[in-house]
């Protein structure tokens, strides 16, 4: 419906801004933004949980038995399967998020306390 009217009306933007109108023009006129930037508004002002909005219905695990097929690349999968280093590699099919603890959040000690290997100390000072 927006990038239609866009096409029939080309000169309707005009913000004082050539630069500015042109964007705008680009984005007004691709469906893919269109749909995109409404999907986006809707998903994130709807109330609902995942379930009521049927988002889990789509919720695919690797406890699906297909998903390797469906999910991984076109050729090569047992090049990728015998290098180790690609299960570090997160668009990668064999991809462990339980690998990677570098980019895990870490909980902080409170202030004055201090980690060890298995306890947290806390140090007080009068």
């Amino acid at each position: 419906m927006i990038p239609g009217w866009m096409a029939e009306n080309p000169g309707a933007i005009r913000t004082g801004s050539s630069e500015v109108d042109q964007i705008l023009t680009v984005l007004l006129s691709t469906h893919m933004f269109i749909g995109g930037f409404i999907g986006f508004t809707l998903d994130n002002t709807i109330p609902g949980t995942r379930a009521e909005r049927g988002l889990l219905q789509h919720d695919v695990t690797s406890d699906t038995p297909d998903v390797d097929r469906h999910y991984g690349f076109p050729c090569g999968n047992d090049l990728l399967d015998r290098l180790t280093f690609t299960r570090h590699v997160p668009f990668c099919p064999t991809f462990n998020s339980t690998l990677n603890t570098c980019c895990r959040k870490r909980d902080k000690p409170a202030d004055g306390a201090r980690e060890t290997d298995d306890k947290v100390t806390v140090d007080t000072y009068m």
